[in-house]
């Protein structure tokens, strides 16, 4: 397990999705917004280890139920402790999401995708349709896209949008929706490897894709009609607690292709959340 290459990819993944609040505490980042959105109201623990753990979930959890908000964690291998306690408080688990790597490379352009510098209210409007998504969690998509600083990317094709957002030698790649009609046709890989191009073009050498919901044990990325790499770890489902979820660390499963490196994520979520997973999951 690559530890410090877990908690860049978890310090990239939070600047690629600011939260309209965020407070640090013993390390730990509280992340509130409208609440429609796992990431962007979560703690993300980025491998710290407070030294009054017990206390500091305590601290935590009262923070955001004096907002009436569910109490998210978001929970890597590198929170095994953390896990446990969240289990024994009574946590659930719930959605998981696979964080992968593999090198970028030069992706030819696509005169069927079209690259806007800033997410449009025609990107909104697809979003919503293709996954189905309330007015709320649109909103608050848009509000941290808004926010966000870094260079990035949307694509729109016809049925599919995505995006990208690019720090140094890394892109990833962020809300790939593509319309339940149009689905399993390629559609979601063209766009995916549109990105990587876009990324590769702005000097990213590494791509981070994440994946999540039911099926992500069985997803891997396909690059030139190629699959290219698997999920190396799962995580577990979340746990929630009396009046809140957290997430919880994970299982590994071994993958033969060396270009994927072993990541995986999961998040914390309320009891009213039913997702599940293989293995791994969120807790919403």
């Amino acid at each position: 397990m690559d530890q410090a290459l877990i908690l860049e990819l978890e310090r990239l993944g939070a600047a690629a999705k600011p939260a309209a609040e965020r407070q640090l505490i013993e390390g730990w980042e509280l992340r509130l917004g409208r609440g429609t959105v796992g990431r962007l109201n979560s703690v993300t623990t980025f491998g710290a280890r407070p030294y009054q753990l017990f206390e500091t979930i305590e601290t935590v959890e009262r923070r955001y139920q004096s907002r009436r908000r569910p109490v998210r964690f978001r929970i890597t291998p590198l929170d095994d402790e953390l896990d446990e306690l969240l289990d024994a408080r009574g946590y659930e688990r719930s959605t998981e999401v696979l964080v992968m790597t593999m090198p970028t490379g030069p992706v030819g352009p696509d005169p069927t995708i079209e690259l806007k510098p800033a997410v449009t209210k025609r990107w909104l409007d697809g979003y919503q349709a293709f996954r189905q998504a309330s007015d709320e969690r649109v909103a608050e998509i848009g509000e941290s896209l808004a926010a966000l600083s870094l260079d990035h990317v949307a694509a729109i094709a016809e049925a599919s949008v995505g995006m990208a957002v690019r720090e140094g030698g890394w892109v990833g790649l962020f809300d790939i929706s593509v319309a339940a009609e149009r689905r399993r046709q390629g559609r979601g890989g063209r766009l995916s490897r549109r990105l990587i191009g876009w990324g590769h073009e702005h000097g990213a050498i590494n791509v981070y894709p994440g994946v999540g919901g039911q099926s992500c044990g069985q997803r891997s990325l396909r690059v030139d009609g190629v699959r290219r790499g698997v999920p190396v770890l799962v995580s577990r489902p979340l746990l929630i607690i009396q009046s809140a979820n957290a997430c919880r660390s994970s299982n590994l499963q071994k993958s033969s292709d060396r270009a994927w490196v072993e990541t995986s994520i999961t998040f914390g979520a309320m009891p009213a959340s039913k997702a599940c997973c293989h293995r791994a999951a969120h807790r919403h």
